[in-house]
Formats: C-alpha cells, structure tokens, sequence
C-alpha cells in the first residue's frame, strides 16, 4: 500500500514540479519553446519511471467496439462544444510550433493522468473506478494551478474546476475504451482555441466573473453525475486498467 501511494504521489506531483522548476532551468530558450519544452520533459521522465518503477500498462489504442467508444465520448464532446469554440478561429502565427506545442500538452498530460494516474488509483482504492476518475481529475486540475502566475483568482479558479470537469470525462471514457489516443485527440480538439489567442484576455467585471464561476461549477457537478452513471454498470469483469 505504501509502496502504491509513493508511486501515486510522484505521479501526481511530477508535472506541476516540472511545469513550475523547468522553466527557470530553460531560461535562456524562446520563450515559444518552453511549453512544449515542460511537457516533452515531463513526458519522457514519466515514460522512463513507468518502465523502471511503476510498471503501468499504458493502453495508448484500441479498435474495439469504435461505435461505443464515440457513444462514450459525446459528454465530453458535448462539453467542449459548450465551453471551447475550436472551429471559429482566428490563427496566429506561427502555426506550425503552436500546433506542435498543443499536441505535445495532450499527449504529456493524458499518458500521466489517465494513462499512469488511474492505474495507480485503482490499485490504491481496490478498483474503484469513480473514486479513481475523480482522483486523477484531481491531480489535472491540481496541474493548473501554474496558471496564476498569469490570471486573476476567480478566473483561473474557473478554468481549475472545469479542467477537473473535462479530467471526469476523459477518465471515464479511457476506462470504458481503453483508448488513449482517443482521450489524446479530445484533449488536442479542446485546446485548439489556444491557437487563437493572442496573450490578451477580455476584461470581466466581478459579476460576469463570478457568473462564470458559478457556471463552471455547476457544469462540474453536472459531469461527475454523468461519470458516475457511465462507470456505474461498468463491468469490473471486464479487466479494468492496472
């Protein structure tokens, strides 16, 4: 048990350390490269101890069954609609690196939180899939939290809980499709307005800002429900992901 809560914990930890401690050591680089930078570190230190110490079977795809993995999908399909406008987009330059950079942060993010963070939940909490999902939710909200270096509280609060709202989704469509390029692919879609922004954000007043909050929070409630309905009649028979 001990054993699965240190692996757990490093797991957990690994990427906001990264995030917060890389890009001080990567100083000298453009400033476009650090992201992908951080994420392609982090990626890579998680791949090297999941083969020398945590021993995650890591489902990067599946085809089985493709029409009731899209069926599993359109809650957090239907959420990114709601929350994210990937196809009206006004596209800066340059693209190629903003592209790449946003691959990177869906693959580096979905192969330790869903990939590596619900294995190692399922073992700590005796297969619990819902307790696992919100776990691990939990750890990709917590990465975030680097986002107030350059946000307001309430905002990039706001952006914290719906990035557990979308981790509640994501997890419980891997667990149902052992499928992570599939989670990989949702996750790319979701950040693809990124490309669009132009490092300027609008102007909220308090009550739009805590209209959103309330929002967001109601969305996430929302979600958990949904997870919890999707992963209720999952079969544990079914060899979930150790």
């Amino acid at each position: 048990m001990s054993k699965n809560l240190e692996k757990f914990f490093t797991a957990f930890i690994l990427l906001p350390l990264c995030l917060f401690l890389i890009p001080s050591l990567i100083f000298w680089s453009p400033q476009s490269y650090q992201q992908i930078s951080c994420d392609l570190i982090a990626l890579i230190m998680v791949i090297i101890l999941n083969k020398t110490w945590l021993h995650v079977e890591v489902n990067f795809f599946s085809g089985k069954r493709p029409f009731n993995q899209f069926l599993n999908a359109i809650p957090a399909l239907v959420l990114l609609l709601l929350t994210k406008n990937p196809f009206v987009l006004s596209i800066k330059n340059p693209v190629l690196m903003s592209f790449m950079t946003i691959l990177m942060i869906a693959i580096c993010e979905e192969y330790i939180y869903r990939g590596v963070l619900i294995p190692l939940s399922l073992r700590l909490t005796n297969n619990r899939l819902f307790i696992s999902v919100l776990i691990s939710s939990i750890g990709f909200a917590f990465a975030h939290i680097v986002n107030f270096e350059h946000g307001s509280f309430l905002v990039v609060l706001s952006q914290i809980i719906l990035a557990f709202a979308t981790g509640m989704l994501f997890g419980t469509l891997y667990l149902k499709s052992k499928n992570l390029s599939l989670v990989i692919v949702l996750h790319f879609i979701s950040d693809l307005p990124l490309l669009a922004s132009n490092g300027s954000a609008a102007v909220l007043t308090n009550s739009q800002t805590y209209g959103i909050l309330m929002i967001v929070l109601v969305i996430s409630l929302i979600v958990c429900l949904i997870s919890l309905v999707q992963l209720h009649r999952f079969s544990k028979k079914s060899s979930p992901i150790m």
